[in-house]
């Protein structure tokens, strides 16, 4: 596995510019404030490749991003509800939030996720189609088909 991990983490670091494009033309279509991209290590957490805001390496297999990437579904959520923001002390300034998988193939490889801080705003179905469309030109783009 870690094998595959490393061939991946060498064709994300090949297309870097464009993914790079791609997320900050995401930020503008959906209005976000913060979020990143990031694909699977050979250590089995997810790089964060490309970012507004503060984030780190995740553990593929936690959160609303590791969620996304286990399960290849999009998932938008509230996070107040969710234990590991409050424990991580920033329920309360993020809003809303979507996170999405990257596929290479059939099989998710990394995931988006953006967050609105702003009050009154949350993310809906509009903005999930959008990213899935990104996503699939990013699924395009690994593979090197034409978007």
């Amino acid at each position: 596995m870690s094998e595959d991990r490393q061939k991946i983490q060498k064709i994300v670091t090949d297309k870097e510019g464009i993914l790079t494009s791609i997320f900050k033309e995401c930020l503008v279509q959906i209005d976000a404030d913060q979020g990143f991209l990031a694909f699977i290590d050979p250590n089995e957490h997810l790089r964060v490749l490309v970012q507004k805001g503060e984030y780190w390496y995740l553990p593929s297999d936690r959160g609303i991003t590791g969620s996304a990437f286990t399960t290849g579904r999009t998932i938008i959520e509230v996070p107040q509800n969710v234990t590991h923001y409050r424990e991580a002390g920033t329920a309360e300034s993020v809003k809303s939030e979507i996170a999405v998988p990257i596929f290479m193939g059939s099989e998710p490889i990394g995931a988006f996720l953006f967050d609105l801080t702003r009050d009154g705003k949350e993310f809906n179905r509009d903005h999930q189609r959008i990213l899935e469309a990104q996503a699939e030109i990013i699924k395009n783009v690994l593979s090197d088909k034409d978007p």
